[in-house]
């Protein structure tokens, strides 16, 4: 007899009367209503209901799936460069201490010559996905343009798919620079703005103290009005206690000037004390209450439910995935950025020196 698996979450609402199953592999959501099947082991012992959930993979042994994930993360190469590693802007929550600058020009050829090393030897490899982080990526575009167009080459030489994202704060983001990366194949943009211009200037500040909401609101306006290409610009706001009672109005404001280009989504997140910073967060996860906010005011959010799609797991916990640091650092996550746990090894002479057991974390 066909049995659920254990990546499948079950849960139940005594108002509506339902059952919820729950694909955590696939995303994909099934309501029983209990007036038909009384609990999971009613559920369990229909043939037919358990065919059907069969061919949706809610039956599939958890290990084979593993292995599944496994082998696709195998074709798939994961670099994302931290590229400059110090910020024009000095946020109020940030955790990054801004001790390192631009990626030395000997990391950047090395890195280039691990990823070549890597086509060439890895046949299971189709794909290079390469990512811009900082500090603030848009203070090396040289470094950007340089890498990108190497790597571009080397993909189109040896028939592999090749993507790219960024995160950036905005405020160097102008039309020019945009196009630019277009060009460059960078297809995904992340950048963040706090809620309304008082909330996003008290937290979002250049070093000198001073307000970026005007100049980042400006450079998006500009992108969506004079430009056409099929890229995603999520949109991200950091809700904490302060700006969080404002958020109505801020959606509102973004659906107005970018509700009508597809390319802009909204999404949230919480605040987190992320670094050495105690501060005031919200302890539950607002992030489905706001976007559900954002579709009923007529805006785009989907960044919830990239969550709820297959391989959406923490990117430190993909083999084939590494945060290279400017001075040839490597790391697994870009958050826990000081922590020795997340020092996983360096890159020398066009190879990465890993500690297998610290990755094996």
């Amino acid at each position: 007899m066909k049995k659920l698996s254990s990546h499948v979450l079950v849960g139940e609402n005594q108002e509506t009367n339902y059952i919820y199953l729950m694909n955590i592999y696939t995303g994909c959501s099934v309501k029983v209503s209990r007036n038909i099947f009384q609990d999971v082991e009613t559920i369990e012992n229909n043939d037919e209901i358990m065919a059907f959930l069969d061919s949706e993979g809610f039956c599939k042994n958890t290990a084979n799936l593993i292995e599944e994930v496994y082998d696709e993360e195998s074709k798939q190469l994961n670099i994302t460069f931290l590229i400059h590693e110090n910020c024009n802007f000095r946020c109020t929550y940030c955790y990054e201490k801004f001790e390192k600058n631009a990626m030395e020009k000997e990391v950047i050829d090395g890195v280039i010559n691990y990823i070549a090393k890597r086509i060439q030897d890895d046949s299971r490899l189709e794909h290079v996905h390469l990512a811009w982080f900082g500090g603030e990526p848009l203070l090396n575009l040289k470094g950007i343009e340089y890498i990108s167009e190497k790597i571009i080459r080397l993909c189109e030489i040896n028939k592999l798919s090749y993507s790219s994202d960024i995160t950036t704060n905005g405020f160097l983001l102008n039309r020019r620079i945009y196009e630019k990366l277009t060009k460059l194949q960078v297809t995904n943009y992340q950048i963040t703005i706090d809620g309304n211009q008082e909330h996003h200037d008290s937290q979002r500040v250049l070093k000198n103290g001073k307000g970026t909401y005007q100049r980042i609101i400006d450079n998006l306006l500009d992108i969506s009005k004079n430009t056409k290409d099929s890229n995603l610009i999520a949109l991200r706001t950091n809700v904490a206690p302060d700006n969080f009672e404002s958020m109505p109005k801020h959606i509102t404001k973004l659906i107005s000037m970018f509700g009508e280009d597809e390319r802009f989504d909204l999404n949230f997140h919480n605040v987190g004390n992320w670094g050495d910073k105690c501060i005031d967060i919200i302890k539950n996860n607002v992030a489905l209450e706001l976007s559900e906010l954002t579709v009923s005011l007529g805006g785009k959010s989907e960044g919830i439910l990239w969550n709820l799609m297959p391989n959406s797991y923490c990117y430190a916990g993909k083999k084939n995935n590494f945060f290279i640091g400017s001075d040839g650092m490597v790391y697994k996550c870009t958050v826990l950025l000081y922590d020795e746990r997340n020092h996983i090894g360096n890159l020398e002479n066009g190879e990465l020196r890993i500690d297998d057991e610290k990755e094996s974390l």
